[in-house]
């Protein structure tokens, strides 16, 4: 996520927190058929390094609060 850093309002690069977090998958795997969509996809934030769809907010607000 921090490749976009530009947009995220942290003053200090060096007050950067992360675990690595972002870069997470997108799947379409046929759901949005079953449910008569034209496609459907969905990004799946469990595979960040806590597990959570919260790691991307805290690592920005963490590093805010930082600088």
């Amino acid at each position: 996520m921090w490749r976009y850093r530009e947009v995220i309002p942290v003053v200090d690069p060096a007050n950067i927190v992360t675990l690595g977090e972002g870069h997470t998958p997108l799947h379409s795997q046929g759901l949005g058929k079953h449910l008569g969509m034209k496609s459907l996809l969905i990004k799946d934030e469990g595979v960040n390094p806590t597990g959570s769809f919260k790691a991307r907010g805290l690592s920005a607000a963490v590093s805010r609060l930082l600088s």
